[in-house]
């Protein structure tokens, strides 16, 4: 009986050590999550990660904040990760990181959700060479549907054979207004479900970690 239990415990303990066993990352390696995919190459390479697709954005606006989301492979296992380079001007900048560790099953169901092949049908020139204007169509009048003051969206996909970065400017606002009256707008429909998908599916994952803006948060000394 003594043994039974003995083994039981070991069972237990490994179990959920794998529960919630965590990706190591270099604290030192924060200064290369920038929004450039060099940097996050660097970035991903030095903390020995086989897979990653990530999502980020950038604005007109100056950014006092990098934050990344993303789907990790290390060795066999899967995670949901939101990397924060919270107040990157600062003298003392914050880096935090949430992850969430998935089962096979659930980084299948995911991995098909996102879809990022179909993001990635077109390339980053396609993706840029979509107006930033267009025309539509309503009733009696004519509409000019654009916008100045959006994000620009970034989708990054790497593995240890390759690596592939899409982006372009404020894709949900011209494919609901723009298409399908337009229907060259239409290529923006699979970048808007991979990039959307993936996000909020972190955003839904650490929803009980909430990053506060900036200007609510306590001043670091």
């Amino acid at each position: 009986m003594r043994h039974l239990k003995k083994l039981i415990f070991i069972a237990t303990f490994f179990l959920s050590t794998g529960s919630y066993a965590q990706i190591e990352l270099k604290n030192d390696t924060r200064k290369f999550l920038t929004p450039q995919v060099d940097s996050i190459e660097q970035f991903i390479k030095l903390n020995k990660i086989d897979y990653a697709l990530i999502t980020y954005s950038t604005s007109n606006w100056i950014s006092l904040d990098d934050i990344f989301y993303g789907i990790i492979r290390k060795k066999r296992d899967y995670y949901l990760m939101r990397l924060a380079n919270l107040d990157v001007y600062a003298k003392k900048p914050e880096f935090k990181i949430n992850q969430k560790k998935l089962t096979a099953l659930e980084a299948q169901i995911y991995l098909k959700e996102i879809a990022s092949s179909e993001a990635f049908k077109f390339s980053n020139e396609d993706y840029l060479k979509v107006s930033q204007s267009c025309t539509v169509i309503q009733g009696t009048d004519t509409v000019e549907e654009q916008i100045y003051d959006d994000s620009t969206l970034y989708i990054f996909e790497y593995t240890k054979n390759s690596k592939k970065g899409i982006n372009t400017y404020a894709p949900s606002f011209f494919l609901k207004n723009c298409y399908p009256s337009n229907p060259e707008y239409g290529i923006l429909k699979g970048f808007v479900n991979t990039y959307t998908k993936l996000t909020e599916l972190v955003k839904q994952a650490f929803k009980d970690d909430v990053i506060l803006p900036i200007q609510n948060r306590p001043r670091l000394k």
